[in-house]
């Protein structure tokens, strides 16, 4: 019987502006900010549909859940980058890819069906 021959992946190396470290860090205060200004927005979203009881309707509901949704859907893959950017060592595992491949996907999806509802439900209030 022959020995197989098998090739398994364990990691993937993001190569990205290596060899450019003043970009990586432009890069990173550029992705930061605008992370920030993700999560603070549809945070804000969230604690005024939540908190004022005139919003509580099925569109408010809605976009509370659209926001906590693209929080979720941000945070799948930008903190990594984030990391990455900074850090010598830009590898990530099989496994970690992964799950991030998984976990945006997942989220992005439903986000999509989230604004399918959402426009039927405008439908409705126009019919």
């Amino acid at each position: 019987m022959e020995p197989l021959n098998k090739t398994g992946v364990s990691k993937f190396f993001l190569k990205g502006f290596s060899g450019y470290p003043f970009l990586e860090h432009l890069l990173f205060l550029l992705c930061s900010a605008m992370y920030l200004v993700t999560l603070l927005g549809n945070t804000a979203i969230v604690a005024v549909s939540v908190l004022d009881v005139h919003l509580h309707t099925p569109m408010y509901f809605l976009l509370g859940n659209l926001s906590t949704l693209d929080i979720c859907y941000t945070s799948t893959f930008v903190p990594l980058m984030l990391a990455h950017l900074l850090s010598s060592r830009k590898t990530i595992s099989f496994t970690g890819c992964a799950i991030q491949m998984c976990l945006s996907l997942s989220t992005g999806s439903t986000e999509c069906l989230l604004l399918a509802i959402m426009a039927y439900d405008r439908y409705l209030a126009i019919c």
